[in-house]
């Protein structure tokens, strides 16, 4: 990992991790000056922020935490599939599916992105 290559291509993930971080930190910053009733019109929102880890602060800190958070459903589902193969929990797997859908509810940009599954 001391080629120039690698250390170029890690690098190229470092960076990218940044401004995908920099760029919802500064939306959630938008997001806090709007008034209530402006934020709070439109589609239901989903609860991400009561979850017991969700760090309100607007801060870049912050912001990966929240992330992660909301990725943390599609590694464990992939790190539990190999097990679910061993051992049979046939309600496992469809919890998992519902609980990814609702995080694929999660919108942290201005404008909304339809997604469709499968």
């Amino acid at each position: 990992m001391t080629d120039d290559a690698s250390i170029k291509c890690w690098w190229e993930i470092i960076f990218s991790v940044y401004w995908m971080v920099s760029l919802h930190t500064q939306h959630f910053c938008w997001q806090a000056l709007l008034p209530t009733e402006q934020a709070s019109s439109g589609a239901t929102p989903f609860p991400f922020n009561t979850h017991r880890d969700w760090q309100a602060d607007v801060n870049w800190k912050s912001t990966l935490n929240n992330l992660r958070l909301i990725i943390d459903p599609f590694v464990c589902c992939q790190r539990l599939k190999p097990w679910l193969s061993v051992f049979e929990m046939p309600g496992l797997p469809r919890f998992l599916h519902r609980l990814m859908n609702y995080m694929h509810q999660f919108r942290a940009g201005p404008i909304p992105i339809p997604v469709k599954f499968a």
